[in-house]
């Protein structure tokens, strides 16, 4: 039996979706010495917050199709508990919070987007 699902059916990304979400992760983990605008964290958060929301019930799927005990099914099961703890979580009341809370999304898409097929960040189908 796999994971409950958590989440509605997958949103397939489409190419500009996937250029689009490496954009916004690399500009979420980009190294910084002063803090973003807030209006620029919060558009860069609701991106993430969406992207993350796509992403978790395609790995939903992926990892039920795992075989238990792999590596990789347990990377891809910390990547969605991460995922789910970051998507329940708000940014806090402050820039820095919020700035943190941002980073936090960018690392989550990040991992989740690692378990994707390949085919699927490249721009092919599975």
């Amino acid at each position: 039996m796999g994971p409950t699902r958590t989440t509605p059916e997958p949103v397939r990304l489409t190419a500009g979706m996937r250029h689009d979400l490496t954009r916004a992760v690399g500009r979420a983990l980009a190294p910084s010495a002063v803090l973003p605008r807030a209006e620029d964290v919060e558009e860069l958060t609701v991106r993430l917050r969406g992207y993350a929301m796509c992403l978790v019930p395609e790995i939903e799927d992926r990892v039920g199709g795992m075989e238990r005990g792999t590596t990789e099914r347990c990377e891809a099961t910390s990547a969605l508990d991460d995922a789910r703890r970051a998507l329940g979580a708000g940014p806090g009341v402050g820039l820095r919070s919020a700035f943190g809370h941002m980073q936090e999304l960018g690392r989550v898409c990040h991992r989740l987007r690692c378990h994707l097929p390949l085919g699927r960040m490249n721009g092919s189908e599975d």
